[in-house]
């Protein structure tokens, strides 16, 4: 079957089915596209196979933090704005409409955790203009 996507891109899907209807097939390749960005997003952001481990066990344990993790940080930022979760100051040849990545929303998480953290650890404290700044170039380079 051929899709096509814009005045001059064709997109060719292939079913085994050959009785296979056209919204079947589109369905299939939705949901297997779904499938493999998530296995992309969880070896790009949080390491998966790259474990350093030995155990049969282990290595399954190790995966299934990998999932729960991915799985925590969807849920955490489903149901913010795109403004929130991105900054993109950084890169200013980025597209500004993209959607949030799965990178941009554990970012959006660390950022959060590490603010909380700097204010816990320093809110008895009185803080110059200057070490605030520094603070804020702190959590960018970590988050």
């Amino acid at each position: 079957m051929l899709v096509k996507e814009d005045e001059t891109t064709w997109v060719p899907l292939m079913s085994t089915d050959v009785n296979a209807a056209a919204k079947e097939i589109l369905e299939s390749c939705g949901v297997r596209f779904g499938i493999e960005e998530t296995f992309k997003d969880l070896k790009e952001v949080w390491g998966w196979g790259k474990q350093e481990v030995r155990l049969l066990e282990s290595n399954e344990a190790a995966t299934t933090c990998n999932m729960l993790l991915y799985g925590l940080t969807e849920l955490a930022t489903w149901h913010l704005p795109a403004a929130d979760l991105v900054d993109r100051r950084d890169s200013p040849w980025d597209d500004p409409t993209r959607r949030p990545s799965h990178a941009d929303r554990r970012n959006f998480l660390r950022r959060g955790v590490l603010a909380d953290e700097f204010n816990a650890a320093l809110m008895s404290q009185p803080m110059t203009e200057e070490i605030k700044n520094v603070l804020k170039r702190l959590m960018l380079l970590a988050a």
